[in-house]
């Protein structure tokens, strides 16, 4: 199997809420990978399990022929990779390791913990294997952590390159209002030529350097003169006494809107709001063979370690707040809004594989 359809696979089953832990992150998702990029994975002197370090340990230490570390990989449950790399760098930084990765399954964070500035500013990509195309995925694996290029140098020198880019494109953001600053105050004479310039092109008469001079000082005291602010129209709600399908209501403003009953399959089925609705969609499926408890957990449109459906009243990233309501078994977090409610039945039709069920609401 390709590096490709490794990736592809795994999308699936992320996708399902499949990876539930850091256990099944690290055997589901970072071993295959590592064996899809020639890593000797069966060889624990190369790829090394649970790496201790004075006390601790780092989940993977990918080792060259003499046994030291080249690559520390720290994994974490999906949706709480965040937060996690101070952490990694402690173990990074105490060993000299000139590659850290940090990755919960979905996202890999690539770190040079040889940089300068934090350990933010010292990460030269996040990659999401779900948002990016699978061609991106494949080629920064490849270009960080296939076993060749680790082994003689090449990643860690693309490492250096790409960070070393970051770094100077850092650097001159960071100094770009000072240098424009520093022009404006001393009144740089290029700028005051290239002012009474384009000043001479607009009307036809050319501006001594006082007057220019004199413009920019008071120009920059009072701040570049903002264009008008129009006035913003609020959105239309969706008329009333009206039924849609749910791909019209994807492309309404559905602000203040209360729907009055769920059709499925010319079913009606009266609701009282939103998160009524909601419930009442999930009841249907589980009513009709749809929905079992073995396709569960569903995720939340969004994503970001929430549950839609679950088989127990909790979120995958145990922090995030929900409203939960129990049909039959079945938690629903209810908690969402008006938009969200329609993106959730559109998540849970993708994740049941259900196509052509014809639903509609009617307000």
């Amino acid at each position: 199997m390709s590096i490709a359809s490794i990736i592809e696979s795994i999308r699936e089953r992320l996708k399902k809420g499949t990876f539930t832990n850091e256990a099944s992150v690290s055997q589901g998702i970072v071993m295959p990978i590592l064996n899809e990029l020639d890593w000797p994975v069966f060889d624990t002197s190369v790829v090394v399990p649970e790496f201790p370090l004075e006390g601790r340990r780092v989940d993977y230490a990918l080792c060259n022929v003499y046994g030291k570390p080249i690559v520390f990989i720290e994994v974490k449950k999906v949706g709480l990779a965040e937060g996690a790399d101070k952490q990694l760098f402690e173990y990074a930084f105490h060993k000299g390791v000139p590659l850290a990765i940090l990755s919960d399954g979905k996202e890999w964070h690539f770190y040079l913990p040889s940089g300068e500035g934090d350990y933010k500013e010292r990460r030269i990509y996040k990659l999401d294997i779900i948002e990016r195309e699978i061609n991106d995925s494949v080629y920064y694996l490849n270009r960080y952590l296939n076993y060749e290029r680790v082994k003689t140098g090449k990643a860690i020198d693309s490492a250096k390159k790409d960070y070393q880019n970051i770094s100077q494109k850092r650097k001159i953001k960071e100094a770009l209002p000072a240098a424009w600053k520093r022009l404006i105050e001393e009144k740089d004479e290029i700028l005051l030529e290239l002012l009474s310039e384009k000043v001479e092109d607009l009307c036809g008469y050319k501006p001594d350097l006082d007057l220019c001079s004199q413009f920019i000082t008071k120009f920059h005291t009072m701040g570049p003169l903002k264009p008008p602010i129009k006035p913003v129209k609020p959105p239309k709600p969706v008329p009333l006494e009206k039924t849609y399908t749910l791909s019209q209501l994807a492309n309404e403003s559905l602000a203040g809107s209360k729907p009055k009953s769920l059709i499925i399959e010319n079913n009606k089925i009266e609701v009282r709001n939103w998160s009524d609705l909601s419930v009442k969609f999930v009841s249907w499926l589980i009513n009709n063979n749809y929905l079992k408890i073995n396709s569960l957990p569903i995720l939340n449109a969004a994503k970001r370690g929430k549950y839609f459906i679950n088989e127990k009243p909790e979120h995958q990233n145990s922090s995030k707040d929900g409203a939960w309501k129990e049909v039959s078994g079945f938690y629903i977090d209810v908690k969402n809004s008006t938009k969200m409610h329609i993106k959730n039945i559109f998540a849970t039709l993708d994740q049941l594989n259900i196509e052509n069920l014809k639903i509609e609401i009617s307000f």
